[in-house]
């Protein structure tokens, strides 16, 4: 090179103007040192400052080469970049040639280096994917996956499945498959770590389950199973285990291996066989009767019944069976039944039998007796986990009847790793964190990897600049990863979170983003590089992408948004491309990439390479580097200053150069030093080596580059995309245009988003509405209920079927009742009384809404009926007809209707049961003189309140003759068992004698003492009645009583002698009296046998002697019954006999009364054809007859005809 003098013109450097200088001190290292220094120092002061031998290196300016021998002369300029390379000695070339390609493969191609190094990333098994390109993606998506800074690769996945992760929203049983890697923060359906199984505590089904959300440690929160927080759910126990190598699970702690059998068993079909998995050291069984087991016989109740079911089991490889137990199920209820047998047994692999041993019904009346064998399950003693690195686990029991459709299959939660993350400062572990950058680093160093690489094979420099430009930007990372992919995909995959891509200098991972304003590294015309090539890509651009992503604000479900590109909206926007960006879940995250990536699609749609020296490479990808070349028309053309001329300024060049006329032209020249000086020409047709300036400034030094083309246009600014290696130590190098304004895509207001995707219901959050009920009556003996129910749906939705279950009030266990179809039941054989009910709608899908809880009252049986009205009586001889009217009332069974001898005061505890069961609306009884009370009874047996009567005064035409009459009162000197006599009246006893108190005043109250009246007391008569033989006889008894309440305060009455008694009056439903009879036929005196103690009715009855009691009931404490008076009254009837013209022979006649009467009141004679002196004679006259004869005036027996009539009372039986 010639160096021409030259005048060079004087130029001030001010303060702080400095020069960037790029220095690359290893030919074999990509690692570059960007340093910045003051302008004006020379050459070799910089190497100098750079700290490195001043031997070997190659050094330019803006692109110049700068030769050894003017390292002391140039001296740099502001603004102009100087490039310092250490170059290898010739010797050496040839034999890192090979290195260096293997280098270069490294750099473009680091999924070389993954397979090398054996990195795995998302799961302990080793697996490598390369050329991964989604089925069916466009050519633009092909560009956008090609770019600078491109989207990671799509995974094909179905695009109709609604994700929480790629395992999708489900808990999944994957065995053997991948344990999931949570990024950033991400909602997860966690796989289950082992089987779940099932466990009975009573009659009800518990589960248990063990899941496993990813590597540790893994911040857990918002848990819940479907869209219901686990909070709502009842008898739940879970525990959530961060790192399972310090804590272990204590909820699930041996591998169960479970089979749901679900197989009927009956007597005839005989043994059922089931086999367990192999080396169980436990085997459990479980059988159940969903529908109860009970026994309804033909009278309505339901009773006992018994089901019986043997166990047997033995080894595979035995013949012998043994006894495992036997299930003895009875019940008689519908509420369903469920039993479990364990067995521990030698570790091996077992068959299992069992076998209904209990005969099937065969008769008439109702069984349910229908048993499952539900599940069979063996059991390991040995850790459920044995996993060497730390996992994140979820361990729960939760109890299944009555909450849970199957098994858990939709547990979810937030989950958030908790890892090593840069803090602007310093490293710090342990740490949630969106960042990509934090996230990058633990893919190469986390549990996931199988071989960790250690920080000095990471720049960790460059992570923490891209943080910091992440954090600027709002970039995140959130992801839920179950697929298995290289540690370079998966790198790749967080890098374009980023806006970033993958890079591996020098031996360590590292990322290169994009910065707009990064300075010019090196510049490259066909003076130093060769081969250059352009291709650009003409595809129909789309007018925006539609980008499927997760949805973190609509509860992270599957969601898409429309990116329109400039100039488009929805009313003219026709061509869409479909477009991921895998770990972003933010909204405006997706429109800010998406606007990105549409203007690289747009800005940097040609490719361009070239060759350069290798050993004079410096840039590296991302890189700004200025280019030019005519072959792009980039300038009109390079060449070198052979001379420079001044008055007029010129010069002369080392080649042709064409221009035309009416352009105007720019020449920059490379200055030794750096500097760039920028001249102006008139265009004049032709081509020229020799130009004259058309303005003033600094003239360029012979040997200087030039560029040359139109005004402003002679060179561009390109960024580097690919650096690759080639064989003849040369490097290819792909570049694009720089094109700032993809920088400015995003930036603006963004456009607000609706989704159209509805979230998914939280189905637990409603319930069945508008609950209502009908009662009616079911049965009558016993008295039970029917209640016809309805509902509304769930706001949620109709349901395919609705769970109904009830329970009396205050009961813990709720009956299953059915399960239907429609939004309405029938609930039967109620007894009276109060009950809960709940109801819960199951979806198609299978989701629960949560209960609609609420009561109802079987009331029919549970109140009086009411009081019969218009009674009246109208006597007809000796009967009495009774007649009435009754309110409707679909639970009344019958009429009672008693009978007192008394006119006057009248009371239903003191009169005597004539009628017990008397159906319709009138009777016939017994013409009497007294009282008829009657009261209207429901199935259930409760009685009107008030009684109604009729008194009767008209007397019978057949009179009524006492033959013997009892009367206790006053003395009352029978047994009294718990009663006792005061003031000529009988009451109930206390339960305490106050005088075998020691402290008197440490009752409550003096009278009632402690306790109260007792609940019952019995006074037996003093005498019994003895009629001397069996006569049929009317008994009847005459009460008069009251109820006395006795903690009545006396002391608040105004007048103590206002009032009809001392205590208080107590209501008639709260006491009674009732007068018991028993009766035999034999001799009292005797050994008699005596009938059962029956409440007295006024009826005829047969018996020889009579025997009576008054029983004292008390349904209150402080109630006693006050009996005044106690008769009972032991009637027959008057009988009169009568016959006509009987003829009586001379030997007489005997007269036999059929039957004999009790009585006999006399006897009237009338004979006929009777002569002068003519009698009769009656001898053995009883009460069974008489015997006649009749006689002449001589004495002399005669024969003769007679009537008579006999008079008495009584039937002998």
């Amino acid at each position: 090179m010639q160096l021409v003098p030259a005048t060079a013109p004087v130029e001030i450097i001010a303060p702080g103007e400095g020069v960037d200088v790029y220095l690359r001190r290893s030919p074999l290292r990509s690692e570059r040192d960007h340093l910045r220094m003051p302008a004006g120092l020379s050459i070799e002061e910089i190497i100098e400052r750079c700290d490195i031998e001043p031997n070997r290196l190659y050094i330019a300016i803006n692109g110049h080469s700068i030769e050894h021998k003017n390292w002391g002369r140039v001296r740099v300029k502001p603004g102009a970049s100087v490039t310092i390379v250490k170059v290898p000695g010739k010797g050496a070339l040839r034999a890192i040639a090979g290195l260096v390609v293997a280098l270069f493969a490294a750099v473009v191609a680091p999924w070389l280096a993954t397979t090398v190094l054996g990195l795995t990333a998302g799961t302990t098994a080793f697996s490598v994917a390369t050329g991964l390109i989604g089925a069916g993606i466009s050519l633009a998506g092909s560009l956008i996956i090609n770019a600078l800074f491109p989207v990671a690769k799509p995974d094909t996945l179905p695009s109709t499945t609604t994700l929480y992760s790629i395992g999708g929203s489900q808990n999944q049983a994957a065995q053997y498959g991948a344990i999931p890697e949570i990024f950033g923060t991400h909602r997860i359906s966690p796989p289950y770590a082992a089987g779940a199984y099932t466990e009975l505590v009573g009659d009800d089904q518990y589960l248990r389950m063990l899941f496993v959300v990813g590597y540790g440690p893994i911040a857990v929160s918002d848990l819940k199973i479907g869209e219901t927080a686990i909070s709502k759910f009842e008898d739940v126990k879970y525990e959530i285990l961060e790192d399972h190598t310090v804590t272990p699970p204590t909820l699930y702690t041996k591998p169960v291996y479970q089979e749901d059998v679900s197989v009927v068993l009956d007597a005839e079909a005989g043994w059922v066989q089931r086999t367990t998995a192999d080396n169980i050291d436990e085997i459990s069984v479980d059988v159940s009767a969903p529908s109860g087991i009970y026994r309804y016989k033909s009278n309505g109740s339901r009773v006992n019944y018994t089901v019986t079911v043997d166990v047997q089991y033995k080894l595979t490889t035995s013949s012998t069976w043994l006894s495992l137990g036997t299930f003895d199920l009875t019940s008689n209820s519908p509420q369903a039944v469920r039993r479990t047998q364990t067995k521990t047994v030698t570790r091996g692999k077992y068959d299992v039998r069992l076998s209904k041993s209990s005969p099937d019904y065969s008769g008439k009346d109702t069984v349910s007796e229908a048993v499952y064998w539900t599940a069979v399950r063996g059991r390991r003693n040995e850790p459920v986990i044995s996993f060497s690195k730390p996992l994140t686990l979820i361990a729960m029991r939760i109890r299944a009847t009555g909450q849970l459709n199957g098994t858990v299959n939709t547990l979810n939660c937030i989950a958030s790793p908790k890892i090593r993350a840069w803090n602007g400062v310093t490293w710090s572990s342990g740490q949630v964190t969106r960042n990509p950058a934090d996230h990058f680093r633990q893919v190469l160093q986390g549990n996931a990897n199988a071989r960790p690489v250690d920080g000095a094979s990471i720049d960790l420099v460059s992570l923490q600049d891209w943080h910091a430009y992440c954090e600027t930007n709002g970039f995140t990372f959130d992801l839920v990863a179950t697929d298995q992919k290289s540690v370079y995909e998966r790198l790749t995959e967080i890098a374009a979170a980023g806006r970033a891509a993958v890079s591996f200098r020098d031996g360590r991972w590292g990322v290169v983003w994009d910065i707009a304003d990064s300075p010019i590294v090196q510049h490259f015309t066909p003076r130093n590089s060769s081969n250059f090539s352009s291709v650009r890509a003409y595809s129909d651009l789309p007018h925006g992408f539609r980008v499927k992503f997760i949805n973190r604000d609509n509860g992270y479900l599957n969601d898409e948004r429309v990116v329109y590109d400039d100039g488009y909206t929805k009313d003219n926007a026709t061509k869409f491309e479909g477009i991921d960006f895998s770990g972003v879940t933010d909204k405006d995250l997706i429109w800010k990439h998406g606007r990105y990536h549409l203007a690289q699609l747009r800005l940097q749609r040609e490719n361009y390479s070239l060759d350069t020296d290798f050993e004079h490479l410096v840039c590296t990808r991302g890189d700004r580097v200025r280019v030019n070349h005519d072959v792009v028309l980039w300038g009109a053309g390079a060449a070198r200053v052979k001379s420079v001329s001044s008055s007029p300024d010129g010069v002369v060049i080392d080649d042709l150069l064409t221009m035309q006329s009416g352009k105007t032209y720019s020449m920059r020249f490379r200055a030794a030093d750096g500097s760039t000086i920028v001249r102006s020409i008139a265009g004049v047709d032709g081509e020229f080596n020799s130009f004259q300036f058309s303005d003033t400034g600094t003239l360029p030094a012979a040997g200087d580059l030039a560029m040359f083309g139109e005004n402003g246009l002679e060179s561009v600014v390109l960024r580097v995309k690919s650096v690759t290696a080639r064989q003849d130590l040369s490097a290819r190098l792909e570049l694009v245009d720089d094109a700032p304004a993809i920088m400015l895509a995003d930036t603006g207001t963004i456009p607000e988003f609706q989704t159209g995707i509805a979230p998914v219901p939280d189905y637990r959050a409603s319930a069945p509405t508008g609950f209502s009920y009908v009662e009616t009556v079911w049965t009558t003996a016993p008295a039970t209920s029917a209640v016809d129910m309805a509902w509304q749906a769930p706001d949620a939705g109709a349901a395919a079927s609705y769970i109904v279950q009830y329970r009396a009030n205050g009961d813990a266990q709720w009956i299953t009742a059915s399960s239907v179809s429609a939004p309405a039941i029938r609930l039967v054989d109620l007894a009276t009384g109060v009950y809960d009910v709940r109801v819960r709608g199951v979806f198609a899908n299978g989701e629960l809404s949560d209960f609609l809880t609420t009561s109802f009252i079987c009331a029919i049986f549970a109140s009086n009926p009411a009081d019969v009205e218009d009674f009246r009586v109208a006597i007809s001889g000796d009967v009495a007809m009774l007649q009435w009217t009754l309110q409707a009332d679909q639970a009344l069974s019958h009429c009672e209707i008693r009978f007192t001898p008394a006119v006057s005061g009248a009371t239903w505890q003191t009169a005597s049961q004539l009628r017990t069961n008397v159906l319709g609306l009138q009777t016939q009884v017994p013409a009497m003189v007294g009282t008829y009370l009657i009261k209207a009874v429901n199935y259930a047996g409760l009685q009107s309140v008030n009684s109604a009567l009729v008194v009767s005064t008209v007397n019978p035409l057949t009179a009524f003759n006492a033959v013997e009459a009892l009367q206790e009162d006053p003395t009352y000197s029978g047994i009294k068992t718990d009663v006792l006599v005061a003031g000529g009246a009988l009451r109930l006893d206390t339960g305490t004698d106050i005088f075998s108190l020691v402290d008197w005043f440490s009752v409550p109250d003096f009278f009632l003492s402690l306790g109260g009246f007792v609940s019952e007391g019995i006074y037996e008569f003093a005498d019994i009645v003895d009629l001397g033989s069996v006569y049929t006889s009317r008994v009847s008894t005459n009460v008069s009583a009251f109820g006395e309440l006795a903690s009545l305060d006396l002391f608040t009455r105004t007048d103590w002698y206002g009032v009809p008694e001392y205590f208080g009056i107590a209501s008639d439903s709260l006491w009674n009296v009732r007068v018991e009879v028993s009766s035999t036929n034999d001799n009292p005196s005797g050994s008699p046998v005596w009938s059962d103690w029956a409440e007295l009715t006024t009826a005829d009855v047969s018996a020889r002697a009579y025997r009576f009691r008054a029983k004292l009931i008390s349904m209150q404490a402080d109630v006693t019954p006050v009996v005044e008076e106690l008769r009972v009254t032991v009637d027959m009837p008057d009988r009169v006999i009568a016959e006509n013209d009987l003829l009586v022979s001379t030997a007489g006649r005997t007269i036999n009364f059929a039957p004999a009467y009790y009585v006999l009141s006399g006897i009237s004679i009338a004979a006929q054809n009777m002569l002068t002196g003519d009698y009769y004679e009656i001898t053995a006259k009883t009460a069974a007859g008489f015997t006649i004869r009749f006689k002449n005036s001589s004495g002399t027996p005669v024969a003769r005809t007679f009537d008579y009539v006999a008079k008495g009372y009584g039937y002998v039986q």
